[in-house]
């Protein structure tokens, strides 16, 4: 079985839930706190994992009481985190408030230390896939993009979900790293900081191949070659709980089906089906097994 790898963050999520957020100066009880490993490469990392793929990570792990956490759950779904680079830092923190609605507020506390240096030999053997996941830092566009560009020269097929802090640089920054994807999932909100419209998505489209924007609720929007294809969503009787990791968990599952073999348009309704599980659990790691999902689609 050939190996992915999962490039960015893995985070100490602390995750808050309340009723409602609070207007300037307003104090609000919290309902519930709790602590749990999160960072869109770990969680991608992770459910690749979950869903019997050779899952590496690769990305900072720092020192302090949280670390043993991140390390169990790495083992527990099976992902290879022995190549991250280990530092003697805190590991990054997300301060995340989820109200009754399930939508969120975040603040990253982040402490990253990578350097093309750190990126190891080895993960490019015997590797279909490289994931870049969203990641703070002054050199971390030209990182993923020195590590895409090694990858495509081996056949290395890469995907990107950029999160709110890569789509932020803007198109322009991004260009080079954009050029060099074959599969890109971001949100409408990414895909508004980074063109600053969807009725602007034909820039990205002359740059990635196949983009895949996520609608939340309302399904996805796949750009293949520019020309675009709908997708709705499944109705699910559980109650929406949490949209933290909901992106993660549906770039995780798109790409595992790809690696089974699925066509794009399978591996999109497989994504969007595992997404709608995720929301209906708490934290970021809630990638449903391969059964909880076949069992939804034909429910």
């Amino acid at each position: 079985m050939k190996k992915v790898v999962s490039i960015g963050a893995v985070n100490v999520d602390i995750i808050s839930y309340v009723d409602e957020f609070c207007d300037d100066d307003e104090e609000i009880v919290i309902d519930e706190l709790v602590i749990r490993s999160g960072g869109q490469a770990g969680n991608i990392a992770d459910g690749l994992g979950r869903l019997g793929k050779k899952s590496f990570f690769f990305g900072n792990i720092g020192e302090d009481v949280h670390t043993s956490m991140l390390l169990r759950d790495f083992d527990k779904a099976n992902v290879d985190y022995s190549f991250a680079k280990r530092t003697n830092k805190p590991n990054n923190i997300l301060y995340c408030f989820v109200n009754k609605k399930a939508a969120r507020r975040m603040y990253i506390y982040p402490h990253v230390d990578l350097d093309i240096e750190d990126f190891a030999e080895e993960l490019y053997e015997d590797t279909k896939f490289i994931v870049f996941g969203s990641l703070d830092g002054e050199n971390i566009i030209e990182l993923y993009t020195a590590i895409a560009s090694e990858a495509k020269k081996r056949g290395i097929k890469i995907a990107m979900d950029p999160g709110n802090i890569l789509a932020r640089h803007g198109i322009e920054k991004l260009r080079r790293l954009l050029k060099l994807c074959d599969y890109i999932t971001p949100s409408l909100g990414e895909v508004e900081l980074m063109v600053g419209s969807l009725d602007n998505v034909e820039e990205l489209c002359e740059l990635v191949p196949h983009i895949i924007v996520t609608c939340g609720g309302k399904g996805a929007k796949y750009y293949k070659n520019g020309e675009l294809e709908e997708f709705g969503v499944k109705e699910i009787s559980k109650k929406f709980i949490d949209s933290t990791g909901a992106g993660d968990c549906f770039t995780a599952a798109f790409v595992s089906a790809l690696l089974d073999g699925k066509s794009e348009e399978e591996a999109i309704e497989y994504a969007i089906l595992a997404g709608r599980i995720a929301i209906t659990k708490k934290g970021a790691r809630t990638m449903p097994t391969h059964e909880e999902i076949e069992e939804f689609a034909n429910g």
